[in-house]
């Protein structure tokens, strides 16, 4: 019996060394799926490429979901400050 990708961990849980990485798990996710949407675009399928860019916009809202969480779960003190980066 084939697992599907769905129930395979991504690779930022396979080692515990990402784990202080903020959203690193959904950054993984969404690269995952946009690598697989530019294979399709290289092979030209477009069922392949729609069903891929689908799991894309998925993934992108699971990121920005995990940032809402993350904004909501931090006190305003707690914010980047004057010593963040410019992005």
């Amino acid at each position: 019996m084939k697992r599907s990708r769905r129930n395979k961990p991504l690779p930022s849980k396979q080692s515990g060394k990402d784990d202080s990485i903020p959203f690193h798990r959904e950054v993984s996710a969404v690269q995952i799926h946009y690598d697989q949407m530019s294979s399709a675009l290289d092979w030209k399928d477009p069922g392949r490429v729609r069903s891929t860019a689908c799991h894309v916009v998925r993934a992108w809202l699971g990121m920005e979901a995990a940032f809402i969480r993350f904004i909501e779960r931090n006190p305003a003190r707690l914010g980047l400050g004057a010593n963040a980066w410019r992005e």
